[in-house]
């Protein structure tokens, strides 16, 4: 079951800057698709500063078409565009997501471009290890991030459900958004700073059947990376199961830009407790056990919203302030900065680049 508010997620400034780094573009090219992106350059300039999945989406489609380079500059030789398309064909005959992984090691082993993947059968367990082919050292953060999460999506869309990841390795150093790694895992566990790149399965989850047919595929195929990035099912987390309810809550939604005229304001924990069919300690115990509370997902909710409104609507910062339950501006800047390190005005810069 698709859940549209994954256009809506946020993801830090980080992710456009090691998708940049290795290009050969030109700048002003690269500045040409920023703003076809619409995301300011001033924004690069600031750590805290947050751009949504849908723009990051857009931003590596526009990049992997202008370099003709899948991997963007981070293989030791060009992935050409077209080299998804062609494994997705191949992928969408094999039986299992077992069968589909290990297709997915043998074609890029038979291409010798992009990255080599190696499985390491362990009892119950499989790991998908990501090792050489690269053009840079052991700390890319981008092809390790970039190589993991889109052979998760791929299986993940095979199967028309969350592949559940065992644990996930990293070798490159924690960044001060590792949990953002866990928001685009759908809230697998994540450890940094480790020997190796690699995700681990169950082998008994690896035995569900690709479920999707040969007409999906070529829908597919047009924007590949754009809709595995934004590809988004159910997820059984607590912490997504509240955002989804905080998210519907009458007047939130951002698919529009006419503003309901009454101010809205979020549900509370309660609320959202009795939707659960939980007693608010016991959600709130829940949602400690993975890591979040639940001031922390609404925040988290807000801003997101609030990037969504300030990129894709005509509403103004006092509307989408109002909109999102502040009585006034002020307090709203204020919350956005300490959010995202820059005023609300900065996101509306690419407008006037």
């Amino acid at each position: 079951m698709q859940n549209q508010s994954i256009h809506s997620i946020s993801i830090s400034i980080d992710f456009v800057h090691t998708a940049l780094e290795k290009l050969t573009l030109a700048q002003d090219e690269i500045d040409q698709i920023l703003q076809q992106c619409r995301i300011s350059k001033a924004l690069l300039q600031h750590p805290q500063a947050r751009v949504s999945l849908s723009q990051y989406a857009q931003l590596i489609t526009e990049l992997t078409v202008a370099t003709r380079d899948e991997l963007l500059g981070h293989s030791q030789t060009i992935s050409p565009l077209g080299s998804l398309a062609v494994l997705m064909h191949w992928l969408i005959s094999a039986k299992d997501m077992m069968q589909a992984l290990q297709r997915i090691t043998k074609y890029y082993q038979m291409m010798g471009k992009g990255f080599d993947i190696s499985l390491q059968y362990d009892g119950e367990l499989i790991r998908a290890q990501l090792v050489g082919g690269f053009q840079t050292k052991s700390n890319d953060a981008f092809i390790y991030a970039f190589g993991c999460f889109f052979i998760h999506r791929i299986l993940c869309w095979l199967s028309r459900d969350i592949l559940p990841i065992t644990s996930i390795d990293f070798p490159f150093r924690t960044p001060s958004y590792a949990l953002d790694y866990r928001l685009m895992f759908y809230g697998a566990p994540i450890r940094f700073e480790q020997n190796v790149a690699q995700m681990t399965f169950s082998t008994s989850d690896l035995t569900l059947p690709v479920s999707q047919s040969m007409a999906q595929l070529q829908q597919l195929v047009k924007d590949p990376f754009t809709q595995l990035l934004i590809l988004n099912f159910q997820s059984s987390s607590w912490s997504a199961k509240v955002t989804e309810c905080l998210q519907n809550a009458d007047g939130l939604h951002v698919d529009h830009v006419e503003m309901n005229q009454e101010v809205n304001q979020m549900a509370t924990l309660a609320e959202v407790a009795e939707i659960l069919q939980l007693a608010p300690y016991t959600l709130q115990r829940r949602l400690q056990d993975e890591g979040q509370s639940f001031l922390a997902i609404k925040n988290q909710v807000k801003r997101d919203m609030a990037i969504e409104l300030l990129v894709n609507s005509t509403l103004s910062i006092e509307d989408i302030s109002l909109q999102l339950g502040f009585a006034e501006t002020s307090p709203f800047t204020r919350s956005f900065k300490l959010w995202t390190g820059v005023a609300p005005s900065a996101y509306r810069k690419h407008k006037n680049s």
